[in-house]
């Protein structure tokens, strides 16, 4: 099974998410994932409330279309292939339009978090272009839901098409299509990335990564991660204005600690439960570590010197 996880775009932090009670629970962690069923998070009484488990700590897969899922840094769903429930869940929850045009373009209205695009016909253009102002966007064709209804052809959208107007333009559609086309618009954010003959493997375009500008996005800003371990997080921001860098670790002020070139910084809350830090414009490098402080220690020093004491007496 982990030859089969081998796909571009694994992340450090990643969260990966198991089909209902009927995947393994240790499923993830054979494959050297996170598991985020929430029974790794019996202490963690606020996250659990943020999952809304089921008793058994499992997600169930109505859950989908919820964002928060993504915004707690789920990116990966693994689906048992004789399964196939995520894609009848998705074609459930489509936004069906019309659209009326001529000479091969159509105005359409791309609603927010759009992830794919389907068109009923006949037959599938040959290809599919999206206009927004001056840019073009060519669209791929996705089989992700492909099986779920008979003359329905489908196209990821591309992650940067902004809601709102834009422009259909087909490929010499054929004169019997007419001028009018029923399309269906997902807005899941889930995409197909792997399917094997016993596992598909769905990624989360809108999931959060383990650094990010918090907000909208700003043009000449970018967010590179260098280092990522369990203890140390090293980020490279560029951006023209002062933004908040937000980070996912859970906001622990009294174990972590915040550097900005070099210098301290102060960590603040993000959006709950993470954690964030205020970076100028420019470029910068932020570097949070995280220790136990010197009281943790100083209980167990304690201890051994007593227990030393203690056995030295006795000699």
């Amino acid at each position: 099974m982990g030859n089969a996880l081998l796909v571009q775009g694994f992340q450090p932090g990643d969260l990966v998410l198991p089909l209902v009670t009927l995947f393994p629970a240790d499923s993830a962690a054979m494959a050297g994932l996170a598991d985020v069923r929430a029974r790794s998070f019996w202490g963690e009484p606020k996250l659990r409330r943020l999952l809304a488990p089921a008793p058994d700590g499992s997600l169930h897969f109505s859950r989908l279309s919820d964002t928060m899922l993504a915004k707690l840094g789920v990116r990966w769903l693994l689906e048992p292939r004789e399964l196939s429930l995520v894609s009848g869940e998705l074609f459930s929850r489509l936004i069906l339009a019309e659209s009326q045009g001529q000479n091969s373009r159509f105005p359409v209205t791309v609603p927010e978090g759009a992830t794919r695009l389907g068109l009923r016909a006949p037959a599938p253009p040959s290809f599919v272009h999206l206009l927004q102002g001056d840019q073009r966007w060519v669209l791929k064709s996705d089989g992700a839901l492909a099986q779920e209804a008979e003359g329905w052809w489908w196209w990821l959208v591309p992650e940067g098409v902004k809601p709102g107007q834009a422009w259909l333009v087909l490929a010499s559609p054929r004169p019997t299509w007419g001028r009018e086309f029923q399309l269906a618009w997902d807005c899941s954010g889930w995409e197909l990335a792997h399917e094997a003959s016993s596992l598909r493997l769905w990624r989360q375009r809108w999931a959060l990564p383990l650094a990010f500008f918090e907000g909208e996005a700003k043009e000449a800003s970018s967010v590179e991660l260098v280092v990522a371990t369990p203890q140390k997080l090293v980020v490279q921001t560029e951006s023209p204005t002062g933004q908040r860098l937000g980070i996912r670790w859970k906001f622990r002020p009294h174990i972590q600690r915040a550097f900005l070139d070099g210098k301290p910084a102060a960590m603040q809350p993000g959006f709950f439960p993470w954690s964030a830090v205020e970076v100028p414009a420019g470029s910068h490098r932020i570097t949070v570590k995280a220790s136990l402080p010197l009281a943790v220690w100083l209980g167990p020093l304690a201890a051994l010197a007593i227990l030393a004491g203690v056995r030295k007496v006795r000699l």
